[in-house]
């Protein structure tokens, strides 16, 4: 991060990096360019932000649907009136080049009161001494990252003992204290166990769930690890020929068990089977407005009803839809 962050704590030094060791990632999602503007830039431009703000649906990347005006700026800052959210501060601020990439001009940092009551959304903008802590970034030398184990969806009927593994933390790790969690809202935790990491850097635990529940590990000195979802039937999961029950979804689909919903409206439930308009039938009928899945290779596809385009990646990766019973994620309307 920033040297000046830490000496002041002031949002014109509140910038970081994260450095990789291939830029596989970057040639993936695309790249932006940073740059500073002038001020008849700052003064004539148009601009917009893309973030993940709590005002959305769970999990999702949404951009301001149309580029607006800087209202106030100084040599270190740049304030807007957006309507950005909790979620989205660290997000770019940017504004189009007529190419294929765009130019990066400031970081969205946060919002207070100004002396008239009105809300005021700001964050640093691109400035030399920035540039300079980039450009010192992309020029260290890095170790490869290690490889850690993709997150998987299992399935398992209630009562069955099951091995979580953990990804492989490395014999620098070696005897670090780990505890095993499980949560049913991704919200509150309950530590179910407690391991030590090995000498060759793993750890693993078995348990034996009664009840749908996401897993994670807490190691010490090293943070979380989300280890998979442990997707819980009480019982046999129905298959695409199964019978459909009365009131079910669109084309006899329908979510098992029933969802319920948590306090920020997320439900894991098992889908039996089907097509892409099966499946948007048992969503509405659930009462859900989005749905997670994970497909064979650990990669998270989003299925949005009434999307269109937003489920282009989900079509991709499931043009048959489902052939058999999968688990998944379920956002709430």
């Amino acid at each position: 991060m920033s040297a000046k962050w830490i000496g002041t704590e002031s949002p014109v030094d509140d910038y970081a990096a994260i450095t990789l060791d291939t830029n596989a990632l970057g040639n993936a999602t695309g790249w932006f360019d940073l740059v500073t503007l002038t001020p008849s830039e700052v003064a004539t431009g148009m601009f917009a932000m893309a973030g993940y703000g709590s005002n959305v649906p769970f999990a999702t990347l949404w951009r301001m649907p149309n580029p607006k005006t800087i209202t106030d700026s100084s040599s270190g800052l740049l304030a807007y009136q957006w309507g950005t959210a909790p979620g989205d501060s660290g997000a770019p601020i940017f504004s189009p080049t007529g190419g294929e990439r765009y130019r990066a001009v400031a970081i969205h940092h946060g919002a207070l009161r100004n002396r008239e009551g009105e809300r005021v959304e700001y964050g640093p903008r691109v400035t030399a001494a920035m540039l300079d802590f980039y450009g010192a970034e992309l020029n260290r030398s890095v170790s490869p990252a290690a490889q850690l184990s993709s997150s998987m969806i299992f399935m398992t009927p209630s009562g069955t003992r099951v091995g979580i593994p953990s990804p492989r933390f490395g014999p620098t790790h070696a005897g670090k204290t780990t505890v095993l969690q499980h949560s049913g809202d991704l919200i509150n935790w309950t530590t179910i166990a407690s391991a030590t990491i090995d000498a060759a850097g793993e750890v693993s635990y078995t348990v034996t769930p009664t009840e749908t529940r996401t897993y994670r590990l807490v190691v010490q000195g090293i943070g979380t690890v989300r280890l998979g979802r442990g997707m819980v039937t009480g019982g046999s999961v129905a298959t695409p020929g199964a019978t459909p029950a009365a009131g079910s979804a669109a084309g006899g689909r329908a979510f098992t068990p029933t969802p319920t919903y948590s306090s920020t409206r997320v439900a894991l439930a098992v889908f039996p089977g089907g097509t892409a308009a099966q499946l948007e039938g048992a969503l509405t009928t659930a009462g859900a407005s989005t749905a997670w899945v994970q497909d064979a290779q650990g990669t998270w596809l989003l299925y949005v009803v009434g999307g269109g385009f937003l489920n282009d990646a989900f079509a991709r990766g499931y043009p048959q839809g489902f052939e058999r019973a999968t688990p998944m994620t379920l956002v709430g309307r």
